[in-house]
């Protein structure tokens, strides 16, 4: 006898499409979605996806799109992102990923914020070892102690 497939997630209303956590609600009356993320048609408003979003948009050298979270500007009511906030595989801060992309402006932009350019990733490497790693010589005069 053949095994069955396996059935499809079926996703609610009420939880994240990315990490099944249950949703934020909106603070707003007249916009319901002014709380969430729309990422590829994908209705996101979680924690989870409000850090992922932020990683992304470093990794994607969007500084000035990535600063409204720093700021608590991103719609979700939420308070300002730390700058600190890792993937969830791996470990890297967008730190890393910005001495990665030798993105001196997105480095400036989370030191200004207060990001912790000691922190390390699974791997043990900290950014300046990735900014190293990628002869990223902008970042790597940054982070020099």
């Amino acid at each position: 006898m053949p095994v069955p497939p396996p059935k499809p997630k079926i996703y609610t209303d009420n939880e994240c499409t990315m990490c099944h956590e249950p949703l934020l609600e909106s603070n707003s009356d007249s916009d319901p979605l002014k709380a969430s993320y729309v990422i590829d048609d994908v209705q996101l408003r979680c924690d989870v996806a409000r850090s992922d979003t932020f990683l992304s948009l470093m990794a994607q050298m969007e500084s000035g799109d990535a600063e409204k979270s720093l700021k608590g500007e991103d719609g979700m009511g939420q308070g300002p992102l730390s700058p600190n906030v890792s993937h969830q595989n791996g470990g890297q801060t967008a730190m890393h990923m910005a001495a990665y992309n030798d993105d001196v402006e997105g480095v400036q932009l989370l030191l200004r914020y207060g990001a912790d350019k000691h922190l390390k990733d699974e791997d043990g490497q900290t950014a300046l070892d990735c900014a190293k790693d990628v002869n990223a010589e902008g970042v790597i005069a940054l982070l020099k102690d």
